[in-house]
């Protein structure tokens, strides 16, 4: 077991590691460029989509709306149950002696 003192000093070395490793983190957030939205915007130049680009989208967008609208349209398949078939029935018992199972032979009477 390790003594009272060696752990107290292993906890004091943890948490000096600890304050050292915040304030390196601290120091990294402040060195960012704070400027406001406003002149981001102002130092971007506005750049529009070609034509060409703008007519794949346009296109593109024509297309999946046709889906869309094929697949609300679709007929959904019949449901398994919803196919007509016989009904079923049971077979009915035959009147006379059952019948032996396998490898056992009737008693004689």
């Amino acid at each position: 077991m390790s003594k009272p003192a060696d752990r107290e000093s292993d906890e004091q070395s943890i948490k000096t590691r600890k304050n050292q490793l915040f304030e390196a983190q601290a120091a990294e957030a402040e060195v960012g460029d704070d400027k406001p939205f406003s002149a981001y915007v102002k130092a971007t130049p506005p750049a529009p989509l070609p034509a060409s680009t703008k007519a794949a989208l346009a296109v593109l967008g024509v297309l999946i709306t046709l889906l869309f609208l094929a697949t609300l349209m679709a007929e959904a398949p019949p449901k398994p149950a919803a196919i007509d078939r016989p009904p079923r029935t049971l077979p009915t018992p035959t009147p006379g002696p059952a019948p032996a199972a396998p490898g056992v032979t009737p008693a004689p009477r």
